[in-house]
């Protein structure tokens, strides 16, 4: 994906193998925010991509939703700079 191309809650969930629910889901939970484009619809980044892969990979190696803010919160936590 260009770094300034951004995808649809749909195209994500095709990419992953989730439903749009299931995304929805985790942006509801707080473990996704992704931007929102003129009309309101959601603009998923690369990172946005990136991020709902780890989802949900811990969501299949029997992670739950509180746990998975966790390890993101600490990842994001980590990646800011002090």
């Amino acid at each position: 994906m260009a770094p300034d191309q951004a995808l649809s809650i749909g195209a994500v969930a095709r990419a992953v193998g989730l439903s749009v629910e299931a995304v929805r889901y985790y942006e509801t939970e707080g473990l996704l925010s992704p931007q929102r484009d003129q009309s309101g619809h959601r603009r998923y980044t690369q990172v946005d991509l990136d991020a709902v892969k780890v989802i949900t990979a811990l969501r299949q190696a029997g992670f739950g939703i509180r746990d998975i803010e966790q390890v993101i919160g600490a990842k994001r936590a980590e990646d800011t700079p002090e």
